[in-house]
């Protein structure tokens, strides 16, 4: 900014007219800067009027609030207190409507439509809410648009696509308002097969003078509290390479941490890596790497960018995606399908079949500190039945919280440790309310459940959308799962519970609850059963299973109608 301007002021010196094209860029940098100075940004929405003539839709006035919704998007509010974080965290929410919805948007360079969706994906993601369903929402219209332009690059391409899959991920409390990110799936596949054809899946037959090579693709391959997939996909590659008719290895192709890296070399698992987080400059390098390796399978954990771009240019002569939470993928390029979702062992129409996922015990839980569990367990009320919520704040929407005051509200006992990364506000609302004063524990942020799960005495499923690596992590530590029937994933949920603990109704749930709460005789049956269970968990037998039938399944010619 302070070299733009003592550009201008030499030029203006010697009385040369100082070019309007950088002038533009000089405003831009300054405003974002200086987003209190309406003088610049109305001078702002003048230059940009000037450069980009109005086709009437798109006025000086509507200029002047698209620059002001972004210079104050951008405005640096990590300072600020509490009390003005919900105000600030509604008004970038605001700034964001108005920049998608704006018809300036569509006049502005390519370049800057890009940054401004993944400028708005990097902050609003912070502190997930259901809000940002309106933001993906209208950032997918605007990827379809994008789509059409000439000087759209694969990268650029990847990076929106990206952060709309996170919007949506993000801002859900119910699985099936994930489908709506299905719209673009179709057309970005199209987009991609513009640039490396279109490749019809191979008739192939199981190598019969080699192990049949598999890879796993993990985007994000670490060990950080709060990634339930990478342990899962992690243990699933260790358990799949102990078989001596197959060659597996881990493919981590975004993101990764060195530890995670050390775990997969310590247990034997080959790895490539492909460090390129949100550049995708690697997507070629890992093509090849695949073919290079020969792969027969290549399993995906998730239906993003790099999957959907490496499985366009038929990386493997079976592509395969394991569905870790975010069921919908239409992608014409994906040849099997792997669900915890579906009840069909294998359905041949559909393509696809079932998984129960397992995991390596080390992942499930560690060495416990029992005087720490002794001090955080001091902090609850003497006495009390302690209720445990471990979850992403945003499937807390407000019904599941009405659902929570009436079930402490049926027994006096009952305390509840509510603990989970996201937007605080419904659940900071929840805890002040008058009726439920000094009943509730509540954490932000993610916590340590080889610390808070055997703390606690009843673990509280979610519904309906369902925990997954928080209560098998809480069972493994013989704290009981309490769930509810009549969600997508009820056959995952009578496989793995206590048959004893899946209620029907929400009725059922609290009467369940307050059976814990009375029957001792109960509580220590359903204690032991969670250990049994947890042992179930790291039993590698079944999810090797469902995998090797998927594999054999694939192989099988496309059915006809």
């Amino acid at each position: 900014m302070d070299e733009g301007q003592a550009f201008y002021r030499a030029l203006s010196g010697r009385g040369v007219a100082f070019p309007i094209e950088w002038e533009l860029h000089i405003l831009r940098a300054t405003v974002a800067a200086l987003p209190e100075r309406d003088d610049l940004l109305a001078r702002l929405a003048i230059v940009e009027e000037t450069l980009s003539p109005s086709d009437g839709a798109t006025d000086i006035t509507a200029r002047l609030a698209f620059e002001k919704a972004w210079a104050r998007f951008f405005r640096d509010e990590r300072h600020a207190g509490k009390e003005d974080h919900a105000r600030r965290r509604s008004s970038l929410l605001d700034d964001a409507c108005t920049l998608l919805s704006s018809a300036v948007f569509e006049h502005q360079p390519l370049a800057r439509q890009i940054s401004i969706i993944v400028a708005l994906h990097h902050t609003l993601l912070s502190a997930p809410s259901p809000e940002l369903l309106i933001i993906a929402d209208l950032g997918l219209r605007r990827f379809t648009e994008m789509l059409r332009h000439p000087d759209l690059n694969e990268a650029d391409a990847c990076s929106v696509y990206d952060a709309l899959h996170s919007l949506y991920f993000s801002g859900t409390s119910d699985v099936r308002h994930l489908g709506r990110f299905d719209a673009i799936v179709g057309p970005f596949e199209t987009w991609l097969e513009q640039r490396h054809g279109r490749h019809p899946r191979p008739d192939i037959s199981f190598p019969a003078d080699k192990p049949l090579t598999v890879a796993y693709m993990l985007h994000v391959a670490h060990l950080d509290r709060g990634n339930a997939v990478s342990p899962l996909i992690g243990s699933l590659a260790i358990m799949h390479a102990a078989r001596a008719d197959r060659r597996v290895l881990l493919y981590a192709v975004q993101h990764m941490s060195a530890e995670f890296l050390e775990w997969m070399n310590k247990n034997n698992v080959e790895v490539r890596s492909f460090d390129q987080g949100y550049r995708y400059n690697q997507i070629d390098q890992v093509a090849a790497s695949l073919k290079s390796d020969a792969i027969d399978v290549v399993v995906t954990e998730q239906n993003r960018a790099i999957a959907s771009a490496l499985f366009v240019r038929r990386v493997a002569p079976r592509q395969v995606w394991i569905d870790t939470g975010f069921p919908f993928w239409s992608l014409k390029s994906l040849d099997w399908w792997i669900s915890p979702v579906t009840s069909d062992a294998v359905n041949f129409q559909k393509r696809i079949s079932r998984l129960r996922f397992r995991q390596t015990a080390e992942t499930l839980k560690q060495n416990v500190d029992l005087d720490a569990v002794a001090r955080l367990r001091a902090t609850f009320p003497p006495g009390a039945l302690v209720l445990g919520v471990f979850v992403r704040l945003v499937k807390l929407d407000q019904a599941y919280l009405d659902f929570l005051a009436r079930l402490l509200l049926a027994d006096p006992r009952f305390h509840l440790v509510l603990a989970g990364p996201g937007d605080t506000r419904s659940v900071e609302a929840f805890v002040e309310r008058a009726d439920l004063e000094g009943r509730i524990t509540f954490v932000p942020g993610s916590v340590d459940l080889n610390l808070y799960g055997p703390a606690i005495d009843l673990m509280c499923d979610t519904f309906p959308f369902i925990g997954g690596n928080a209560c098998r992590e809480v069972s493994a530590h013989g704290t009981p799962v309490l769930s509810k029937l009549g969600t997508p994933w009820d056959e995952t949920l009578k496989s793995d519970r206590s048959p004893d603990l899946l209620a029907a109704s929400e009725s059922q749930y609290i009467a369940l609850a307050v059976r814990i709460a009375s029957d001792e005789a109960f509580r220590a049956s359903q204690r032991q059963m969670a250990l049994d269970i947890a042992a179930k968990y790291s039993d590698p037998t079944q999810v090797i299973d469902d995998v090797e039938m998927a594999i054999t399944a694939s192989v099988a010619p496309e059915p006809h109608d």
